[in-house]
C-alpha cells in the first residue's frame, strides 16, 4: 500500500523520487517507504531512524502548518538529506492525516528545477485524495503496530 502511493505519486506529478514518512510524535518522523532514490540517500534513510526535522525545511513546515508544502527550487531552502544524497531541487511534501491528526507525509522530489503544476498539486492534496489519505493512514498504523511488536520480539529474544 505505502508503495503504492509512492509510485501513483511520482508518475502523476512527473517526478523522480519519493519518501514516505510515518509522524512517530514529539515532532519526529521516520521514512516508512521509499521509490527510486539514489543509494547514498537510502543509506542515509536507512541510518537515520526517528528523527526531528531541522527548522524550515519541508517536514518541519508541514509539522508546523498541516498544510501541503512546494518548494519550485529547494536551492533556495534551508539544506538537507533530499537535496544533499539525492539531488532534489523541486518538491511537495503532503501531510497524511487519520481523523485530522498527522499520521505521516510523502515527499515528492524531481531532480530539476521545475514547478509542479496547479493540477498535479490538486492530484496529491489530501482534501482531493481523502480516500488515498485515509487508506495510507491506515496502512502507516499497521505498519506501526508490525514494527512495535517487532521490536518487543527482538528485545524479548535477547533477555
Amino acid at each position: 500500500m505505502l508503495d503504492a502511493v509512492l509510485e501513483n505519486a511520482l508518475r502523476v506529478c512527473d517526478a523522480k523520487f519519493g519518501v514516505l514518512y510515518r509522524y512517530v510524535g514529539d515532532g519526529r518522523f521516520h521514512a516508512a517507504a521509499w521509490r527510486n532514490v539514489s543509494p547514498a540517500y537510502e543509506e542515509v534513510l536507512r541510518q537515520r531512524g526517528s528523527y526531528r526535522p531541522k527548522v524550515g525545511t519541508v517536514n518541519d513546515c508541514l509539522l508546523k502548518t498541516g498544510q501541503l508544502v512546494h518548494v519550485a527550487d529547494a536551492s533556495s531552502e534551508p539544506v538537507d538529506a533530499a537535496t544533499v544524497y539525492g539531488g532534489a531541487r523541486s518538491l511537495i511534501a503532503v501531510p497524511m492525516l487519520k481523523e485530522g491528526e498527522l499520521v505521516g507525509s510523502f515527499v515528492i522530489y524531481r531532480t530539476e528545477v521545475r514547478s509542479f503544476t496547479e493540477k498535479q498539486i490538486e492530484l496529491v492534496t489530501p482534501l482531493r485524495t481523502r480516500d488515498c489519505s485515509e487508506n495510507c493512514a491506515r496502512a502507516l498504523m499497521s505498519w506501526c503496530a508490525w514494527s512495535r511488536s517487532c521490536v518487543r520480539s527482538a528485545t524479548s529474544s535477547r533477555q
